[in-house]
């Protein structure tokens, strides 16, 4: 329990963080023409996953995985999270260059 307890407070904490976190990263990384289609698009995708989730997670405990099993399944989704962001990142970064190269 000394060990489940704070991963239970991270990774909730880290969860729901994401998606609002969508919200802000938003203005940066879409055209202001585009701004409204790209945070539904991230609300959509938000809500979507938070009711999926449930549901896989009813189907873990159904198969028998163990609690250890699910909550090492966890982090899953969030590093897949990390690693959207940090590709899009780059390719917004690569556009900026090029764009200010004049290519």
């Amino acid at each position: 329990m000394a060990v489940l307890c704070p991963l239970v407070l991270v990774l909730g904490f880290t969860i729901n963080g994401i998606n609002p976190g969508c919200y802000a990263l938003a203005a940066q990384f879409y055209p202001t023409r585009m701004r409204a289609t790209g945070v539904s698009w991230a609300t959509g995708i938000g809500r979507f996953g938070a009711i999926t989730g449930a549901g896989i997670g009813a189907m873990m405990l159904s198969a028998n995985w163990s609690f250890n099993q699910v909550f090492m399944f966890l982090p899953i989704p969030l590093l897949v999270g990390v690693w959207a962001v940090c590709a899009k990142r780059r390719h917004g970064l690569r556009v900026n260059a090029e764009q200010s190269s004049g290519g």
